[in-house]
């Protein structure tokens, strides 16, 4: 978690060359130049919320550390999605509504970086991931812009 803090400044910086490309010059947003203070701040209330929505689940006999660790992943590969999230959807709340549309893609996204050693050698890709797929689904127009949380049914 501390280290993901510290890496903020050179993710900032992977994030804005990735928006840079070519393919992505129609969907992404003006790109926002984000102080690195700002982001810094950004990472640590994410590190709060990615320690503590987690704990309560360990708690449950049996099955709570397995709900446990699909939390973490989930959330751990939403914290790196987030440095992409935040130039196009700054409120906590926005960024955590594109978290519950899309749950599954990121659960799969974050398993193999909870691995020990594993998540190690990969984490320095793992922004470019999010990146990636992030701006893929601006893409393919599901991105938050253009995606608003699922209505509930309606009791007839």
């Amino acid at each position: 978690v501390v280290a993901n803090i510290l890496a903020v400044p050179f993710y900032e910086i992977i994030v804005s060359r990735m928006r840079k490309r070519p393919e992505y010059a129609g969907v992404v947003s003006k790109d926002v130049e984000v102080s690195i203070l700002k982001s810094i701040w950004e990472e640590v209330k994410k590190a709060v919320v990615v320690i503590i929505v987690p704990l309560p689940f360990l708690f449950i006999p049996v099955v709570g550390p397995f709900i446990s660790i699909a939390i973490s992943m989930t959330l751990l590969a939403w914290e790196l999605l987030d440095v992409s999230l935040v130039r196009d959807q700054p409120l906590l709340g926005q960024r955590w509504r594109y978290l519950m549309s899309h749950k599954a893609k990121l659960l799969g996204f974050g398993s193999l970086l909870l691995v020990p050693i594993v998540g190690l050698l990969f984490f320095p890709f793992a922004i470019v991931g999010a990146t990636l797929l992030y701006l893929d689904e601006l893409l393919k127009g599901a991105g938050p812009s253009q995606q608003e949380a699922p209505a509930a049914p309606e009791a007839s």
